[in-house]
């Protein structure tokens, strides 16, 4: 029972960095291979560790840092855009685009069109209602993250911090909690062992799959001249852990753009 009250307790102490803690070891788990090999290489892990720390704040947090300043502005901008797009379609009929769309699937929209007003569903104002809401939230979370800047900043310096010392001790560490699991020494290895396999494979694999459909749907969404590339970028690099479709939700919608622009 006091083990367990002391747990809680170091939880509670530690929730409020709790992100850049989950962000160092995410990145520790990716990292890791690179640190052995320069630590073998230079006989020191604390150099190893400062300098894949080094590289990880040049290649990974200064560039995500930037994106999410980037993001922030787009999203500020897209909101009123498609407020004003979503407004302007308000005396056109369904489906949005009449006239643009092949015959087919103008024919279909319609048909759908129709169910709805059935239904008495007025899909417009149901959007545009949806839009303005998430519009005014986003704003909210926009002048909060303004506002908590130097916030933002300390939590940037102790993932870094923590990174560093994640990777220079995570070894110990980890022997260090084991011992503290009752359990034979044999099976903790075993458990350990299987735990390395399944949980570095899935979180590197995950991190580096949505890194890399993220950044080349963002990039490919810029060179044709998409809109809110950054935006869209992001929003592909989350939806890509969505089984089946995941990025496609993103860039399939932008083909079509592109296809009636």
């Amino acid at each position: 029972v006091i083990y367990f009250y002391l747990i809680y307790q170091l939880f509670g102490v530690l929730s409020p960095f709790l992100a850049p803690l989950l962000g160092a070891a995410m990145l520790t788990l990716v990292v890791f291979p690179l640190r052995d090999f320069l630590a073998r290489r230079m006989r020191s892990p604390t150099i190893a560790a400062l300098a894949v720390t080094t590289l990880m704040l040049v290649t990974v947090i200064v560039p995500v840092a930037v994106l999410g300043w980037l993001l922030t502005r787009e999203a500020a901008a897209a909101i009123p855009a498609l407020n004003l797009w979503l407004s302007t379609q308000q005396d056109q009929g369904w489906p949005f685009v009449t006239g643009a769309l092949p015959a087919g699937i103008e024919s279909f929209l319609i048909r759908v069109g129709s169910f709805l007003d059935t239904i008495q569903l007025d899909l417009k104002d149901a959007l545009i209602g949806a839009l303005g809401d998430f519009g005014n939230r986003a704003t909210s979370l926009g002048a909060m993250a303004i506002g908590q800047f130097f916030y933002f900043c300390f939590q940037i310096l102790v993932l870094i911090l923590a990174l560093f010392f994640f990777l220079r001790d995570g070894t110990q560490m980890v022997t260090g909690l084991l011992e503290l699991v009752p359990m034979e020494k044999g099976n903790k290895t075993l458990i350990l062992r299987e735990l390395d396999l399944t949980v570095v494979a899935v979180v590197r694999g995950t991190i580096i799959t949505a890194s890399a459909q993220g950044g080349l749907t963002g990039i490919g969404l810029a060179l044709f001249g998409v809109p809110f590339a950054v935006l869209f970028g992001f929003a592909a690099t989350v939806l890509s852990v969505v089984p089946f479709v995941g990025a496609a939700l993103v860039w399939i919608p932008a083909a079509l753009y592109l296809s009636l622009a």
